[in-house]
């Protein structure tokens, strides 16, 4: 058996300070509503400023446009329950639009470099936001107000008032998450086995690199298998929680690929008793609010891999059995799209809590690191 050292790197990212970042919003307002957004004397907007808790600013009203740009700038965390960019930005919808309409249109300016959180690769994050809310939302570069930016582009969103307050907070919690997005660093445990002893490794390794999962994969090749367990025990001058202190043992015997599965969803989170859930990369990363804190609506959940042509057969697996093996051991929800690539690239949409959807990613990238 072999133990792992207690001595165990600082990792950035785990059990530190909650990550904090600026978010604007900009809200465009037809220049004949933007009293009723002020109020008499200040009072609607100072209300909006209150209830929220975000700063709420109204560009000069005195420039000849017939918009004018409300800005929501608010202090985002990644332990809030509640975004105050989110409660604006509604409280906004709220003066804006009148309650006896049927439908409703609301326009926002976003930065051309964060429009791809919005729009997903071929489209597939606007698609589910438009499915999901049953919102029209367009965007568009062409056709911008005055009032916009030379790298600002025009999202717009119509439809019946709940759907389109639904869009907002979609739209809204996916540039939360964008602003919020760090990378991720994991104390990954490597091992090298000789003939006769398994040594045991620690080091950082970003993102569950490559290297990871091709030993890995020569651990399964070999029929090397891993019984995993651990103790607990706080490192000295570290006050970052409570760590796991795990122990390897080594068994030769044939390895199915459930247990290789399971070994690659429980390695990246075997050190730690406890991951704070953070940004993710890509644009699909699954916010830290509560769907029940608006409207019911699910949060942001899907994430984004592209699976190269020549590994769709093996993560697919013989009618599909890989693939449900990656649903069964991850938790996630896993789509395969229809290939639009005319190399025959698939895209996999994988939907879930941040834990669920890291460890189906995990898996997908083992099985197209195999082929």
């Amino acid at each position: 058996m072999a133990i792992v050292s207690s001595a165990l790197p600082v990792v950035s990212g785990y059990g530190g300070a909650s990550r904090t970042e600026e978010l604007f919003i900009k809200v465009l307002c037809p220049s004949n509503k933007i009293g009723r957004v002020i109020g008499k004397g200040g009072s609607s907007i100072k209300s909006i400023r209150q209830d929220s808790g975000a700063r709420v600013e109204v560009e000069d009203r005195k420039s000849n446009h017939n918009e004018c740009v409300i800005t929501v700038i608010s202090t985002e965390s990644s332990d809030d329950l509640k975004s105050m960019a989110v409660e604006a930005v509604l409280l906004l919808q709220a003066k804006i639009n009148d309650d006896d309409d049927d439908t409703v249109t609301m326009r926002l300016l976003v930065p051309s470099k964060v429009i791809g959180c919005i729009i997903g690769k071929s489209g597939s994050i606007i698609n589910e936001i438009r499915k999901r809310t049953k919102a029209d939302i367009r965007i568009s570069k062409g056709e911008k107000p005055k009032c916009a930016n030379e790298n600002d582009e025009l999202v717009e969103i119509f439809g019946q008032v709940g759907s389109v307050r639904d869009a907002l907070i979609q739209i809204v919690l996916r540039l939360r998450d964008d602003v919020l997005k760090i990378e991720k660093t994991s104390v990954i445990l490597l091992l090298v086995l000789s003939h006769y002893t398994p040594v045991v490794l620690l080091f950082q390794c970003h993102q569950f690199c490559a290297v990871c999962h091709l030993v890995l994969l020569w651990v399964m090749i070999k029929g090397w298998i891993l019984e995993v367990g651990w103790d607990y025990f706080l490192p000295v001058d570290m006050d970052m929680g409570p760590y796991r202190h795990a122990y390897l043992k080594m068994e030769k015997k044939p390895m199915k690929i459930d247990d290789y599965a399971n070994l690659l969803v429980r390695i990246p989170f075997l050190v730690f008793n406890k991951l704070t859930a953070m940004g993710d990369n890509g644009y699909g990363s699954l916010s830290s609010h509560s769907s029940s804190l608006y409207a019911g609506l699910p949060p942001p959940s899907t994430l984004e891999m592209v699976i190269p042509a020549h590994a769709v057969g093996k993560v697919m697996g013989k009618g599909g059995t890989n693939i449900d093996n990656i649903r069964k051991i991850s938790g996630a929800a896993v789509e395969i799209s229809d290939s639009k690539s005319s190399r025959g690239d698939r895209v996999a949409l994988i939907s879930g809590t941040t834990e669920q959807k890291r460890a189906a990613e995990n898996l997908i990238q083992a099985f197209i690191m195999a082929t």
